[in-house]
């Protein structure tokens, strides 16, 4: 293999033993007969994950395997992946085999030809779809609500389990995130914003599985690192104003607006998720 790949393509996976093999089965088809590596980061599963990923590189010697003792949390483990990557294009996707890795070599793609910086799935997009319960939808949903409101984003789905980046652009967006779990998606996006990155989005089809790695405590955990982005977010509208640069008046109003309701949240938060804890 190649030291210096076109596409890396990093794959996050915890206890994914009864799917990866399927995932990583379709990125070959996706991707054959191009320059890749794939590179997945087994976040201390207690499954068979890393055997079954182990097994399939024997005849895959394109697949990297990176493996810790400590558990990551998604963000973490496609921030690993990411500066362990080697490729002119970098790009992830979930390792649950909900989305065809197709949808990715269609977002590297666009980057390569230079349509973009960066590529982001949609899956409410014309074209679209997110095949899930009733329930999941409506709360993706809601939560997309939440961060237009808080961030004004011009991307309508944040949180979708794929993306793409020229090398570089990743680089510089993953060193400086600090968050670890579910919502690190929105510090990269709100990072790329402030960078005047170019974003584009593809509609993508997502079919749910019926297995959901996100508990109750996830869900806090994400508002509160939501909350905790959006600090930072307001911090450089506010450092940006100072400075007389034009920003436009919705992300001012917006963030004055807002951040005394997200701090009240945060603290809230913390106190819950620290009895949670002990």
């Amino acid at each position: 293999m190649n030291t210096t790949p076109d596409y890396s393509i990093v794959i996050p996976c915890h206890n994914e033993a009864s799917r990866i093999d399927g995932l990583l089965g379709r990125v070959q088809r996706a991707f054959a007969g191009l320059d890749y590596e794939c590179i997945v980061v087994i976040d201390r599963c207690t499954d068979e994950s890393e055997a079954v990923v182990r097994a399939i590189a024997l005849a895959m010697p394109n697949i990297r395997i990176l493996s810790g003792p400590t558990r990551l949390g998604k963000g973490k483990a496609i921030k690993q992946g990411v500066l362990e990557a080697r490729g002119a294009y970098i790009g992830f996707i979930d390792g649950d085999d909900e989305i065809d890795p197709k949808f990715l070599r269609e977002s590297l793609d666009r980057i390569k030809s230079g349509d973009a910086d960066i590529v982001v799935g949609n899956r409410h997009a014309n074209g679209g779809a997110y095949h899930t319960t009733t329930l999941r939808h409506l709360t993706s949903k809601i939560y997309q609500t939440m961060v237009w409101l808080l961030f004004a984003l011009e991307q309508h789905d944040s949180q979708a389990g794929m993306k793409a980046f020229r090398n570089s652009v990743a680089r510089q967006l993953f060193s400086a995130s600090m968050i670890d779990g579910y919502a690190f998606d929105i510090d990269i996006l709100s990072r790329a914003h402030w960078m005047r990155l170019r974003v584009k989005e593809i509609p993508i089809e997502q079919q749910y599985k019926g297995v959901s790695r996100i508990t109750f405590q996830h869900t806090l955990e994400m508002i509160l690192d939501t909350c905790r982005v959006y600090d930072r977010h307001v911090r450089e509208i506010v450092g940006r104003w100072a400075r007389r640069e034009s920003i436009g008046a919705l992300p001012v109003i917006r963030s004055f607006a807002f951040l005394p309701f997200t701090t009240i949240i945060a603290f809230g938060l913390k106190i819950v998720l620290r009895k949670r804890s002990a």
